[in-house]
């Protein structure tokens, strides 16, 4: 990556633990995040305190989140993952006291501001189908599984290279649908994505009964195989590594690396509401009008970032808000297609200088 540059926040306290961790990783995050977030053991919103331990199993996201979050601030996580105005009215009654330091993150979310006042007006345009997946992503997301399937036993029962590579494609398909089931409770479809050899977790310091998923794709190709265990290696090594090569050019080009996106060190907008900050790190591309690309590129990636609990197949029903919204704001959306964005990826690891004259619309 490029050169790390000055904080573009200089008053936002560094992580603790990070800056001279060896390796860097979750664990030490939100040590950090306990010691530097003022949340007191509790969990902080805002310049509130909230005893939430009592609401884990009510809670319709799942409790993991509430566990692992204990202790620090998530403001920003609240916010973005609840479109309704229901949990906040749940507030008051969680209340323990406020908060004795100021909030360690340069974001805003002023009532009258402008994420606030989006996600409003998003809320007014969904109403309930904020908390749904709609019927095509079921679909989509069931038939990318069997058909990968499908071509793993194609694959291993005759031998083929072809079909090797067909079964890698839809790997890489499965896997990015699987991305649309993360920010809501856990459900088994987001498990298509332990397939791959990666992990919906957020630690893994010990394996689970779904890390034994990734061994489905061997074991089915041996079952049906008409060689022997070095044949359905070779074939599966074939699968995994070209689903790995595809997966690796859409998911290290999504939509976040370019030279005029916003990276840490550029100087950032005057305004630190977060969602306009959002906008500034990320681009969608202009080819987003068909369901499937967006579900299996990280298409919409803007809105997905604004709203990550909203079904990539329902962020077309906002678009007409989020833009009128953008448009009172005086915000020129810019968007930049996938062959910008994987030449931006390659100027922005090669940039040395942070950008002082980002343009924010």
């Amino acid at each position: 990556m490029s050169p790390r540059f000055a904080d573009s926040w200089p008053d936002r306290k560094e992580p603790s633990y990070l800056s001279a961790a060896l390796v860097p990783t979750v664990d030490l995050f939100l040590k950090g995040a306990k010691q530097d977030d003022g949340a007191e053991g509790l969990w902080r919103i805002h310049d509130s305190l909230y005893d939430l331990s009592h609401w884990m199993d009510g809670h319709p996201g799942g409790k993991q989140w509430l566990q692992l979050t204990q202790g620090t601030d998530i403001t920003e996580a609240f916010e973005c993952h609840h479109i309704s105005p229901k949990a906040e009215s749940l507030l008051p009654k969680y209340f323990v006291k406020k908060a004795s330091s100021p909030r360690n993150s340069p974001y805003t979310f002023h009532k009258s501001g402008f994420y606030r006042t989006l996600k409003s007006e998003i809320w007014n345009v969904l109403g309930t189908k904020a908390h749904q997946f709609h019927p095509r992503t079921i679909m989509y997301i069931d038939s990318i599984a069997l058909l990968f399937l499908s071509s793993l036993v194609l694959a291993a029962a005759y031998n083929s290279l072809v079909m090797a590579v067909v079964a890698g494609s839809t790997l890489t398909l499965l896997t990015v649908m699987a991305h649309n089931f993360f920010h809501r409770r856990d459900s088994w479809r987001m498990y298509y994505f332990h397939l791959s050899f990666l992990s919906v977790r957020v630690f893994t310091k010990s394996l689970t009964p779904p890390d034994a998923l990734c061994l489905i794709p061997p074991v089915l190709m041996y079952t049906v195989s008409s060689g022997g265990l070095l044949q359905v290696l070779l074939l599966w090594g074939l699968t995994m590594g070209w689903g790995s090569f595809m997966f690796a050019v859409i998911g290290l080009n999504a939509a976040h690396h370019h030279p005029e996106i916003f990276h840490q060190g550029d100087s950032p907008r005057e305004d630190r509401d977060w969602g306009l900050n959002q906008i500034d790190a990320v681009r969608s591309r202009p080819d987003e009008s068909n369901q499937f690309i967006v579900l299996t590129t990280f298409g919409d990636h803007t809105l997905h970032h604004l709203f990550p609990t909203v079904d990539h197949c329902y962020l077309p029903v906002i678009h007409e808000a989020f833009h009128r919204i953008c448009k009172k704001w005086n915000i020129q959306l810019d968007t930049k297609n996938g062959f910008e964005l994987l030449k931006g990826q390659i100027a922005q690891l090669s940039r040395t200088e942070p950008n002082h004259k980002l343009k924010y619309l």
